[in-house]
């Protein structure tokens, strides 16, 4: 059976003004906002000529048995963070982002780098939501032993040669 934590966080975006010739505005994860209101949906919480707070939405960050490895590695990190993975929004969307995932595994976050259409951002993990993991990692956390792998015999029985210093192969 599969252990697993939920805590609700609401996600902060900025919009921030930009002096660009293709872009009017730059997108970025301002913070995590524990005990947010479920139904959140992008509510402005500042507004200045040049920057806008919204509360976007709020999202569950799920702890799992299985990723306590990473966890463990992010509070270890010196600086806790949550990631909040956005993507594009619609077009018919007034938001540019969308907020589609927010985690404390440093790991399920690195997933997303690779395709380059999402951006990912780190931002402080809130002190109630670092207890919380800690507390999660401390009760479910088990080491793993490392093993050395083994080389396989090649299938068709042939032997590989390699060099000796100073001597025949």
């Amino acid at each position: 059976m599969q252990i697993q934590e939920t805590m609700p966080l609401g996600v902060l975006v900025e919009r921030r003004k930009i002096d660009h010739p293709w872009q009017e505005f730059a997108w970025h994860v301002f913070g995590v906002l524990p005990g947010a209101r479920d139904d959140a949906d992008w509510e402005t919480i500042s507004m200045e000529e040049k920057q806008a707070v919204y509360l976007a939405k709020t999202m569950n960050v799920d702890l799992y048995q299985r990723e306590t490895e990473g966890y463990k590695n992010n509070l270890e990190s010196g600086q806790p963070a949550i990631f909040v993975v956005l993507r594009q929004g619609e077009e018919e969307d007034e938001h540019e982002v969308d907020p589609f995932l927010i985690t404390a595994c440093p790991y399920e976050a690195a997933d997303y780098l690779e395709s380059g259409e999402e951006i990912v951002e780190a931002v402080p993990m809130p002190d109630g939501v670092r207890i919380w993991v800690e507390n999660f990692v401390r009760e479910h956390h088990v080491e793993q032993k490392f093993k050395k792998r083994r080389l396989r015999r090649q299938e068709d029985g042939l032997a590989r040669r390699i060099p000796v210093r100073g001597g025949r192969a």
